[in-house]
């Protein structure tokens, strides 16, 4: 009864069986298991003997599953064979009409009407679709028969009882099972290859990117082999999507010029012709076709198809609002952000509520940080809660830019590293790219510009072996004065606007940004490029730029910025130039407490935090901080005003005003978190090198003779990081068979923490 109630919520079934039904289950068991006595049972039951006679014979007829059916075929449904040369037909013709599809069975001297074939398409899904309901997995769109709902309620009912084989056998039996979850707990040996192509457009995003493209591939190349182009398109589509994310655009390009084929394949049939039943796989086809091209660079191109989508879905009647996500979605690879905003805003008023979350994700990234209205960004970020880890990382992702834009680079650089860290092996091509972009943002725009082009250096040889061109162009155009661009590059708004402030025509690319809708990548490339910035205040040109940004240190030398490096012996950096100071332990240990927790302006640590950790149990430790803010602040030549102690909500705290610290331990999370994300990724070359880099910053074991409780912790944490990223980079070059490796890693880190060398045995690699 449990399962009932389950399908009636999930899937809206209608009651198919009631207590009889098992009734009837329970009575034929129990006259299986009295030697076959059919008096006994029924007298036992109170039945008419003849009901429990039949219940018996039905099911050794047709098994338990045909016992607890109630459902009986319609009397006027045509002959099983015909359904399955029909169904042929369409499968050899996907574009074939129904006047076609007769004329084929009369040369058969078979006699049907329009409607009867329709029926059978219906029944089979290939026609009667949800089309609210349309999007890239035909699964989502067809719906559920009567038939199927019965059977498939058998199906479960006997896969919970552990009768694998039985419900593998009923399943087979529907014509088309649209999408749920019981499919795919059944083997593949056991389903037909209809089931087979059903399940694996349930596993999209489910298995891993080559596990899954190597599926498909198997289940488009029997398809096609049995003449079956209809299936074949099916699970074609699944295929151009998953060659996308993994970066095979060529590959990508082929297989859609083959599929395009499958429309006209009936002798006399125009090419132009695109009947109603198929029009969802040809639009999902447009749509990978124009992608495929905007991540060619061949914008153009893509930009004709993605105009011919929105024809077709504003000539069509009750379109799916996940079509007018996906030309959306389009529009923004395309950099057409004003066309995408229109598609946005349209499929929001028409989905429900859980998927209008994913479209305002979108929707804050257009009008966010593309347009630069954070309120509005921030108040659609609030309405798309996340409800799996995809939403979850855009979210962040957002955050992370939103942060750069708000002028507090330190945040950014935080969660621009804690996205790559969720990021999933699908998503690491752009994430990569992405992460590493905003931090080198970050970083110049606290004026560490050598250390940003660093970053960008190190990513370019990755984004050249991936063939990510935009990003390649976008990473030459900031690390070289004299690049030379094609027109087809200067077709693309970042690149043309990135084109645009290199060569310091600050007004034009101001302009033109604002054309383009994309402010915010205007934002992001000013910060690499400060001298157009002062040159356009010295002719006295409106900036319009936001105060936030201003403010940062890119843009006022006078800001102080100090960089605490601890990883070992204390170092302290101001203004990227080395200061020699002599601090106590204690000082020194609340300089990086102060790094850690109120690095960036406006944030602010609770007195008692501080006295607790540093004075407890003193009888003045305000007098004491005091003392130790006047030394720091004159040793680092820190303006008194910048570092204060206030009264908040009764509550007395010490805020910065206006003083930027980083460290390096939050530059050994990040490049640490770019390490395991190639690492993810399958590019070993680039995540050894990364790994060697964060373990290269630990010059000694951080906090020595810091005894305050803060630090005692924090020592703890951070050589229990460095322990597990020792020992997962130890294990990973025993599968890589790395041993060189990975004994300079132990050799150097048993040198650097002496507590680390009994650790050393265990990490020993075996030939």
């Amino acid at each position: 009864m449990i399962i009932d109630i389950l399908l009636q919520t999930v899937y809206n079934f209608p009651q198919m069986y009631n207590k009889g039904s098992s009734i009837r289950q329970e009575v034929v068991e129990s006259y299986f298991n009295n030697n076959g006595s059919l008096r006994k049972t029924a007298r036992e039951y109170g039945l008419h003997y003849q009901t429990v006679y039949k219940w018996v014979k039905l099911s050794r007829k047709k098994g338990i599953a045909g016992l607890l059916s109630t459902y009986q075929n319609p009397w006027n449904r045509i002959d099983r064979i015909l359904e399955e040369h029909i169904v042929l037909i369409k499968e050899k013709y996907p574009g074939i009409i129904l006047k076609m599809a007769r004329q084929i069975l009369a040369q058969d001297n078979i006699e049907i009407s329009l409607k009867g074939i329709m029926s059978v398409w219906k029944r089979y899904g290939y026609a009667g679709y949800n089309k609210k309901n349309y999007c890239n997995e035909f699964i989502e769109y067809v719906n559920w028969s009567q038939e199927a709902k019965n059977s498939y309620r058998q199906a479960k009912n006997l896969f919970a009882a552990g009768n694998i084989k039985e419900s593998a056998a009923i399943l087979n039996t529907i014509p088309v099972l649209p999408k749920n979850s019981l499919i795919t707990e059944i083997p593949d040996n056991m389903l037909s290859l209809r089931r087979r192509i059903e399940k694996a457009s349930v596993l999209f995003g489910v298995m891993s990117l080559p596990d899954y493209l190597a599926l498909v591939q198997a289940l488009y190349r029997e398809c096609v082999k049995q003449h079956l182009h209809h299936s074949a398109l099916r699970i074609g589509l699944l295929e151009i999507a998953t060659l996308a994310w993994s970066g095979k655009i060529n590959e990508q390009l082929i297989r859609i010029a083959e599929l395009k084929k499958f429309f006209h394949l009936y002798p006399g049939m125009r090419p132009e012709r695109r009947t109603g039943l198929l029009f969802e796989p040809y639009f999902t086809l447009l749509i990978g076709e124009a992608m495929a091209y905007a991540h060619n660079l061949e914008i153009r191109k893509g930009n004709k198809i993605a105009n011919q989508c929105a024809r077709l879905l504003k000539t069509h009647d009750n379109i799916s609002p996940g079509f007018m996500t996906d030309l959306g979605i389009l529009y923004s690879n395309l950099e057409e952000y004003a066309k995408a905003e229109f598609w946005f805003n349209r499929a929001s008023q028409e989905l429900n509520e859980d998927k209008r979350k994913n479209v305002n994700l979108y929707r804050a990234y257009q009008i966010g940080f593309a347009k630069c209205d954070l309120v509005k960004g921030y108040a659609l970020l609030r309405k798309s809660t996340a409800i799996d880890w995809v939403h979850n990382l855009w979210r962040m992702r957002l955050r992370s830019l939103f942060a750069l834009v708000q002028g507090n680079p330190s945040k950014s650089i935080s969660l621009a590293t804690e996205c790559l860290t969720l990021s999933k092996k699908s998503e690491l091509r752009r994430d990569i790219f992405n992460t590493f972009l905003t931090i080198a943002c970050a970083y110049s725009s606290l004026g560490e510009k050598k250390k940003a082009r660093l970053m960008l250096g190190r990513l370019l040889p990755h984004l050249t072996k991936t063939k990510l061109i935009k990003q390649i162009s976008l990473t030459k155009l900031l690390l070289r004065d004299n690049l030379e661009i094609s027109k087809e590059m200067r077709s693309i708004p970042s690149i043309r606007l990135l084109q645009l402030i290199k060569e310091h025509k600050y007004l034009k690319s101001l302009h033109y940004a604002r054309k383009r809708g994309i402010l915010g990548y205007f934002y992001r490339f000013v910060l690499f490029f400060p001298g157009i910035v002062h040159t356009a205040i010295e002719h006295g040109e409106s900036l319009s730029i936001p105060k936030s940004i201003l403010r940062l240190p890119v843009f006022n030398s006078s800001l102080v910025v100090c960089d605490v490096k601890f990883l070992g012996n204390t170092i302290f950096h101001r203004n990227r130039k080395y200061v020699k100071l002599e601090f106590s332990p204690k000082e020194t240990a609340f300089l990086i407490h102060l790094a850690l927790k109120s690095g960036e302006p406006a944030k602010r640590i609770g007195l008692h935090e501080v006295y607790d950790n540093f004075w407890p149990g003193r009888v003045n430790p305000a007098r004491n901080l005091s003392h130790m803010l006047v030394r720091i602040k004159k040793g680092l030549k820190i303006p008194p005003h910048l570092i204060e102690i206030s009264r908040r909500g009764g509550e007395s705290v010490l805020i910065n005003r206006g003083l930027h610290l980083i460290t390096d331990y939050n530059e050994f999370e990040q490049t640490l978190a770019a390490a395991l994300a190639f690492e993810r990724a399958g590019e070993w070359k680039f995540a050894r090198k990364e790994h060697r880099r964060a373990f290269r910053l630990f010059r000694g074991e951080p906090f020595r003779k810091m005894y305050d409780p803060w630090s005692e912790q924090m020592r703890l944490v951070i050589l229990s990081k460095l322990e597990t990223g020792a020992l997962h980079f130890v294990e990973s070059c025993r599968g890589y068979k790395d041993r060189r490796d990975a004994e300079k890693i132990l050799k150097r880190i048993s040198e650097v923490v002496p507590a680390f060398r009994v650790m050393q045995p265990t990490f020993e690699i075996r030939e």
